[in-house]
């Protein structure tokens, strides 16, 4: 029996309980807890995560703490856990020639502007600088 055990004792380690990927960003997991890495950014509306393959914002957060974000598009790498939760707060408009300019991201003809205003979000945060 302890022949068994040894060979699981020593196994290597896998990542951190609840550490998840950009496929964890998805309306099953809305209400769970999660964890992203990625990199610290400030937007217009919002503080964000930008990793590898999504973007997530920062509920509550209109920018990052100081030394976290410096310009560009990328600042600290950080570990975020927190609530997932959604809204349709990312502010788009469809242009119209002669209409006067709106602040938001300008969208294609016929999109869909409830669809193109969805985005995730992480509530209830504890981040961890990498």
């Amino acid at each position: 029996m302890m022949i068994l055990m040894l060979p699981l004792a020593c196994t290597k380690k896998g990542p951190e309980p609840g550490t998840t990927h950009h496929n964890a960003i998805t309306k099953n997991n809305l209400g769970k807890k999660i964890t992203v890495e990625g990199w610290a950014v400030d937007r217009k509306n919002g503080a964000a995560i930008h990793g590898e393959g999504f973007v997530v914002w920062i509920a509550d957060f209109t920018s990052w703490p100081t030394g976290y974000y410096q310009g560009g598009d990328r600042g600290r790498k950080v570990r975020v856990t927190g609530i997932l939760t959604e809204d349709h707060a990312h502010p788009v408009f469809i242009p119209m020639k002669g209409d006067p300019i709106v602040q938001g991201a300008p969208v294609p003809p016929g999109t869909d502007l409830k669809k193109a205003s969805h985005r995730f979000l992480l509530k209830s945060i504890t981040i961890k600088p990498l």
